[in-house]
This record gives C-alpha cells, structure tokens and sequence, in this order.
C-alpha cells in the first residue's frame, strides 16, 4: 500500500501546480499522505524484523535518516531551484520524484516476508492472511483495543511533544531573525540545525537500541529528556534582553549559542520521535499500525495548538519583551512534562522486548544443540 501514497502525494502536488484555489486542501493532502507513509513504512519493517528488536531499531535509523536527509535536500534544493525557475515548475519536480518512488515501492517492497510463516485464520499463507476482508467490527476492534490503553496514551501523549521539536523549524526562522537580527534569508538557512541535530541524535541514539539493559536504556533516555529541556531553557535565554547585553553582545556568538541550543534540542529527542513510536506499537501485536497511526494523530492535533498559542505569546502586550522567553520556558515545561510520562511508558516496553530477545536467543542456540547432538 506504499505506492499508493506516493502516488496520492504525486496527486497533490500536480494539483498543488496547477491551481492557487486549493493551496491549503492539497498541503492538507500531502501532510495526510506523508504521515499515513511514514507508518506504513514503519509496519513493513516491522513485519521482517519483529522477532529481532536491534536489526528492527537499525532499520527504522535508517529509514528516520533517509527521512531527515529527505528534507535537508529538499530545503536546500528547492530553494536553489526558486532562483532559477517559477515555484510550479518545482512542484512538478515534486510530482516526477513520487511518481519515481511509487514505482520502486510497487516493484521493490515486500510487506511480508514468506519466511515469516505467519498463519492466517483460514490456515493459508501470508498472501491470503493479507487478502481477508476487512469488517466494520474488526476495525471497531483495534481501535477500541489502542484507545482502550493507557500505555497508548501516556507513550501517544509524550510523543505528541517531541513534534514540538521535529517541527520547530516552523517556528526558529522567525525566532532567528528577531534575536539575530539577521536578514530573513540568512535565518531560514540556519533552521537546517535542526536537520542536523537530528541526524546526530540519530547516530547516537544506536548506543540505546543495541543495549541489552532495560534499566541502562531508561536512563540514557532520562538523560536526553533532560538535555532537551536545558536546551529549551538555553533558547529561553538567548531571547532575554539583558542576556544578550552582558553575555551574548558579541552577534557571531549568539548566532553559534543558538545554533547550538536548536541543533542539542533536536539531538536530544530525534531518538524519541522515531524509534519509540515503532517499539510501543509493537506491544499491540496485530494492532500496530493503527497504534502508529493514532501516535502521529495524536502528536498532531496536540502539537499544533500549542504552536498556534506561541504566536499569541510572543505578540501579548503583557509578556511582549520577554514573548520569545515564554514561549521557550514553556517548551522547556512540556519537555520535561513529556519525558516523565515516557519514563513512565517505557520500562515495562523495553523490559518485555528484552526477555523476549533472551528467550528466543534461549531457543535459538538450543536448536543448535540437538541439531549438533
């Protein structure tokens, strides 16, 4: 089902070029399409690697880095194509490139393995487990089983607030630009340390998904949390006047400050937003992409509030010297909000995955045994 989101965002974009009337319904259809992908992506991975918790963890790091480069290109390669050529002619730029990717997905992704020799109700094979159709009452099912849980909500609740630092991008250039005061085109490039803290959290981050212990892993995820806010509170502070007077007076100093403070953010949570999603809805068995799908619903309609109120925050009369300083202390709040919850969440996840690990590692090397006996 890969391709057809591709094919749908291709959609989106043609009628993105060829129309001013429905800006907002396509840019709606192509957020839907690239959410609705990314956990179908997710599900495939996890069909081949379920079994095997760290091939499954490498797997999803490089499906996140494919993602994050994705968007470092098509920052920096859209903005050199808009000097060159009218922004319509760039969307169909956008059009072939899906077009392109729905054909490898067609031909080339496998949704399930043969090896996996999951039997279906009807005790056929994979290709007639994935063909039964699909009942009002089935569907009733799952989602009455994830919305049921409270490990769906605690870990849903906590991820909705790392996309307040996946997206941030959104909201640094302007940020940029009034602490800075940079010219407009200088700060949207220096957003990209966003993209960039991503991907370093995502090397990093493979020292927790190859770890054996649940408790170790536990507390290198408390210690970004922690990170993540002081670099919340780092950005709260650059903004403050009085800072920048006697700390910060030096511009190409603040500039490297809050580069920094942005790019640590982003490091701090990048492991959070893209490997624990796939490992709790794991725990929901046949149910796991409507899990993942009701995470990145769930992280949507909660972060996107709190970035409409943060426009109201800066503009307030009351806290208007200080708006930027707010907004960035609350962040700092929810960060910290958002890593208890996890901390909450996780544990239990990471220690059945282990056992789980240890029995079949059990199994697999007492195989071995009779086989050799």
């Amino acid at each position: 089902s890969s391709y057809v989101y591709l094919v749908g965002m291709a959609l989106c974009s043609l009628l993105l070029s060829r129309t001013s009337n429905h800006v907002a319904l396509c840019q709606a259809g192509l957020e839907f399409f690239g959410s609705i992908q990314w956990t179908a992506l997710n599900t495939v991975l996890s069909n081949h690697y379920e079994k095997h918790p760290s091939k499954f963890a490498t797997s999803v790091t490089f499906l996140s880095f494919g993602g994050t480069f994705g968007t470092l290109l098509a920052n920096s390669l859209g903005t050199a194509l808009l000097q060159t050529m009218h922004w319509r002619r760039v969307q169909e730029c956008g059009v072939i490139i899906a077009l392109v990717g729905a054909c490898i997905a067609q031909n080339l992704l496998v949704d399930l393995p043969s090896s996996m020799g999951i039997p279906s109700v009807t005790g056929g094979s994979n290709s007639d487990r994935v063909k039964q159709p699909v009942s009002i009452s089935s569907i009733n099912a799952s989602m009455q089983h994830v919305l049921g849980s409270r490990l769906f909500w605690t870990a849903g609740i906590s991820h909705a607030i790392a996309f307040l630092a996946r997206y941030s991008d959104r909201l640094l250039g302007t940020y940029f630009q009034e602490v800075t005061k940079l010219p407009g085109d200088v700060c949207g490039g220096m957003t990209a340390c966003i993209g960039f803290g991503f991907a370093h959290g995502l090397i990093t981050g493979r020292s927790i998904s190859h770890g054996k212990d649940p408790n170790k892993k536990v507390r290198l995820l408390a210690k970004r949390y922690a990170r993540a806010v002081l670099s919340a509170v780092g950005l709260a502070l650059c903004a403050n006047a009085s800072m920048q007077t006697y700390f910060l007076a030096n511009k190409v100093f603040l500039v490297l400050v809050v580069c920094f403070c942005a790019g640590s953010m982003a490091s701090s949570l990048s492991f959070q937003f893209y490997q624990l999603p796939p490992v709790v809805s794991n725990t929901f068995g046949k149910n796991k992409a409507v899990c993942l799908s009701f995470m990145d619903c769930t992280g949507y309609f909660l972060a996107a509030p709190i970035w409409g109120a943060t426009s109201r925050i800066v503009n307030h009369s009351v806290v208007e010297p200080h708006g930027w300083s707010a907004v960035w202390g609350m962040i700092a709040c929810l960060f910290a909000v958002g890593g208890r919850l996890m901390m909450r969440a996780i544990p239990p996840v990471l220690t059945t995955q282990a056992s789980e690990t240890t029995d079949k590692n059990y199994q697999t090397d007492y195989c071995k045994i009779i086989h050799l006996a």
